[in-house]
């Protein structure tokens, strides 16, 4: 399982740029919305992926209740790297079969919440997004969260900004 499960992420991060912007946000099959679910840390439900826009998801509880999770320590996206970042975030969760962990840090003004999301193997989603140079730190965000986790985020974005990936390109 671990092994099936390391094949698909690798797959889901591999892919190339062309297929991440063509992939649906919500899958479809059949002509039918196949739901995308994540494991709620606080409650232990699965709750609903509606949308995903950039490094925020919209997601709807068992009780029907629908909220807004933005990815913590990560700043807004502009709309050029929006969509590349909408289709990784959605291929990491359909990737996981629904066990990506939502862990609420603290509520964010206007009805968000900032959360940590963590794949099964324990890899953070911040973390992926940053490495691969599709998010930035939110630096005042980012002072809100366990040292451990800081450092983890600042050397993905770090090892991004070295390379040249997407956001930090010399273009």
């Amino acid at each position: 399982m671990k092994r099936q499960f390391l094949v698909l992420y690798a797959i889901a991060i591999l892919l190339p740029v062309s297929l991440k912007l063509i992939l649906p946000v919500l899958v479809v099959a059949g002509g039918q919305r196949r739901q995308i679910s994540v494991l709620n840390h606080a409650t232990q439900a699965l709750d609903t992926v509606e949308s995903i826009h950039g490094n925020v998801l919209t997601v709807r509880g068992l009780d029907g209740s629908t909220r807004q999770v933005q990815l913590a320590g990560l700043a807004a996206l502009n709309s050029r790297w929006q969509q590349e970042a909408t289709g990784v975030l959605a291929s990491l969760i359909q990737a996981s079969q629904g066990q990506i962990a939502v862990i609420a840090t603290h509520p964010a003004p206007a009805g968000k919440e900032f959360a940590l999301m963590r794949l099964p193997n324990g890899t953070l989603i911040q973390q992926v997004l940053l490495a691969e140079g599709l998010a930035k730190l939110d630096v005042q965000q980012v002072f809100g969260l366990p040292s451990n986790l800081r450092t983890v985020l600042q050397q993905a974005q770090t090892s991004a900004q070295q390379q040249h990936k997407n956001l930090w390109g010399n273009g």
